[in-house]
């Protein structure tokens, strides 16, 4: 994947690559927390003051301390509203793509701007959200994109954060894709000698004349050896999306398990007139589970005891924006309380 970087704005370039690519659209945004105008989203508004952030980002974890406030929610200043703005360019040679941006989440009722105009908005705090912005954006030229995060209609038993907590990706594809979360693997038949993955691909086609797909999939085992394959098709109205179903025989299938996480991975390739169009890896797992009357819950035909903790989302001290090793902690005590 080739990505260059243009300052002070981002240029997203991979003229060679057919299919979707993925961007960390992380850095270079600027914070303000304050209510501002509308204004504010626009191109054109001068945000050269405000504080220059990296997501995720929690404006309220730093304080002041409010020993008045609700105790509840730690004394800490996460009612309000906060501004964030972003400017990138994408690559000319990717007109008549379409652009998505994935939050994967905003505390709270954010609303997104792209060059002043509204392309989506979201209610409550938490759960993940796409933005098509392709309506909106210019390719070759500068674009802004502003998000505003309004706390004060939220409320919580605990501390929720403010701001955009989880980290934002920004995907360029072409017109003819596999749909968001568009992949569904599912194992129904699980033997000692054989199981069989059932795989559910939703195609979009974004353009405006039918268009004849098709996919191929291929599965690979957990040390990344090509297994087996299998391949459908069919043909795809204008502007409309088509669910193609494929199923296939995995040989002496390796179960997940607790201590031996086996996990394979499904390929999914689609092509239109021969040339490849969009790709997508799933990865999933081999295993059977069960809950009886009488002795629990049962993995892999035996039983395993279920422990459980009350955890919020939020790391501690730490605030709400993600962290990785903290979490990566968090799941290595749990591991070890088994």
């Amino acid at each position: 994947m080739f990505f260059c970087l243009l300052l002070p704005c981002m240029l997203f370039s991979c003229n060679t690559a057919p299919v979707s690519r993925s961007y960390d659209f992380n850095d270079g945004w600027r914070f303000m927390l304050s209510e501002l105008e509308e204004s504010a989203a626009t191109p054109r508004y001068d945000d050269s003051g405000w504080q220059q952030v990296r997501l995720p980002h929690d404006w309220a974890i730093t304080g002041p301390f409010d020993p008045d406030g609700d105790g509840s929610t730690a004394r800490l200043p996460w009612r309000g509203v906060g501004w964030y703005r972003k400017t990138f360019t994408l690559d000319p040679a990717d007109a008549g793509k379409r652009v998505y941006v994935d939050f994967d989440g905003v505390m709270a009722f954010p609303l997104v701007y792209i060059n002043g105009r509204q392309a989506g908005s979201w209610d409550y705090g938490y759960v993940s959200f796409r933005v098509d912005a392709t309506p909106y954006v210019h390719f070759g030229a500068e674009n802004t994109i502003a998000v505003r995060a309004d706390t004060r209609r939220h409320f919580s038993r605990w501390y929720p954060g403010a701001g955009i907590y989880r980290k934002v990706t920004m995907t360029v594809e072409n017109p003819v894709r596999i749909a968001n979360w568009g992949t569904y693997v599912t194992t129904p038949e699980i033997g000692q000698d054989a199981a069989v993955v059932r795989i559910l691909t939703t195609i979009e086609n974004h353009r405006s004349e039918p268009v004849s797909v098709t996919i191929e999939t291929i599965i690979f085992d957990p040390s990344g050896e090509k297994i087996v394959s299998s391949g459908s098709g069919g043909s795809i109205s204008p502007s409309a999306m088509k669910q193609l179903q494929q199923s296939l025989t995995v040989d002496d299938p390796r179960r997940w398990d607790i201590d031996e996480p086996e996990m394979y991975r499904a390929q999914t390739l689609v092509r239109v007139g021969g040339r490849l169009v969009d790709e997508k890896e799933t990865t999933f797992g081999f295993r059977t589970f069960e809950f009886t009357s009488d002795d629990g819950f049962h993995l892999n035909s035996r039983r395993v005891r279920i422990q459980g903790v009350n955890l919020h989302h939020d790391q501690g001290p730490l605030g709400a924006a993600f962290n990785t090793r903290a979490m990566e902690r968090q799941l290595e005590i749990m591991q070890d309380m088994a």
